[in-house]
Order: structure tokens, then sequence, then C-alpha cells
């Protein structure tokens, strides 16, 4: 066990977890709770948010300058929420476990939208740099392929390097985008693994999109055919 381990069974000895949502203890969420809420049903362009039911753009000008096919998420985000705490957890506080619940929804809702299709699914998570990689001790990402790949017997392909760049989280759409720009990059050796393949782009929070589109480009340029993104949540902001 290490230290990250025992400091994590320390503190759920003398604070026990509790569910965000009722506070029974036991867990960040209890089964209870988890049963009763709803993924969403209807998705919506991902450009403009006019809704649909595949998540895909409404036209031309929407597809405009994106790289991806389509949008699926599991709820949106928004600031005072349980979604962003579990998020949090992941995140920011290290907490691995919390993968699993949310690695269970993004179940429920690959069931529901995927179905006819995992056969075929080849999921790629979306990249850390080295550095936070290495200071967070995993990939959020990859933590929910993984969950994804037990359950439905799936392909992960962890395909992407990302080098360094200045945070994503205080900047606008614009800024996201250029700052991200040419940091992501497919290695040689996977570029025949992705080649003429669909693929099912997977990260924890759809913001601008910045980070998704660059991801789906580097992929089309080794050949990818198409891609869906696949997120937890949806979070709405210029």
């Amino acid at each position: 066990m290490n230290i990250k381990n025992i400091l994590n069974s320390v503190l759920d000895f003398f604070f026990p977890r509790e569910c965000i949502k009722c506070g029974n203890s036991g867990g960040y969420l209890c089964k209870n709770c988890f049963d009763k809420i709803d993924i969403k049903k209807f998705f919506s362009c991902p450009h403009c948010g006019r809704k649909n039911l595949s998540g895909e753009f409404c036209g031309g000008y929407c597809k405009n300058g994106y790289y991806f096919d389509r949008l699926i998420y599991c709820f949106d985000y928004e600031k005072k929420s349980w979604i962003k705490n579990l998020i949090v957890n992941l995140k920011y506080k290290f907490s691995e476990d919390t993968g699993n619940i949310l690695g269970a929804f993004m179940a429920r809702q690959f069931l529901a939208y995927f179905r006819e299709r995992k056969s075929a699914a080849v999921l790629v998570p979306v990249p850390l740099s080295v550095k936070k990689l290495k200071y967070r001790g995993f990939n959020q990402s990859k933590i929910l392929c993984n969950y994804l790949k037990n359950r439905f017997n799936l392909t992960v392909l962890d395909c992407f390097y990302r080098h360094e760049s200045n945070s994503q989280v205080k900047l606008n759409k614009f800024e996201r985008s250029k700052n991200i720009r040419g940091t992501i990059f497919i290695p040689d050796k996977f570029k025949e693994l992705v080649d003429g393949k669909s693929v099912i782009l997977v990260d924890d929070i759809a913001t601008t999109l910045s980070t998704l589109n660059e991801c789906s480009l580097v992929l089309k340029k080794a050949g990818v055919r198409q891609i869906c993104c696949f997120t937890l949540a949806r979070r709405w902001r210029n």
C-alpha cells in the first residue's frame, strides 16, 4: 500500500465518507441515490446548443472548425452541483474511488447510446502532460476508459503524448484553443492502430471543446474515420 492509500485509509477512519446527495455514510454516492439519478436523454449541437437526439452539429456553419463528429455526455455541469463535487474529488483530491462511480454513469450512457456499436468501439482517453500525470498519479480520462473497457470488453488505445502548456482553467475559448495548439501528437508506432478506425474520445468535462478538438484534429490526420466525443459532463462557457 502506497503513502496516498495509507493517508486515504486514515482519513476514512476519522472522517467517514458521506453520500454527497443524502448525507448517509458509506461512500461518496450511495446506491439509492445513484439509482435515482437520470442521465441525459437529449443532447445538443456542440457549437450552438440547439437540442437534438444524436449530439451532432446542426450544419455547415456550426461544424466549421471542428474535427469531431458529435458529442455525447451524461450530465450538465453546474457550479453548485453534485457532479462537480464528484469530478473535483477525482481530479483534485486524488480520489480514484470516485472513478468507479463516475465510470458507472458513463457505462449507463454507453449502453443507452452506443449499444449497437460497442463491438467496433475503440476508446481513446484525452491525455495529460507528463508533469501533470506525475503530480496527480493517474489520468482521470483513462480511469473512465478502463472502467468501460472492463465492463464491456472494449479496446482502449492510450495513443497520445502531450507536451507541457499553461493551465486551461482560467482561459476563454480562443485562449484555450491557442494555448493547446500543437501540444498533442500521436507517436508513429500508434498511427497504424488508429488508421481507418472509428474512435470514442473520452474526457471528464467538455467546456470550450478546445482540447477535444485538438485531439480530434490529430486523430483525423492519423487516418481516423469518425470521432465521437464522450464525456461525463458538458459545461457551457464562452
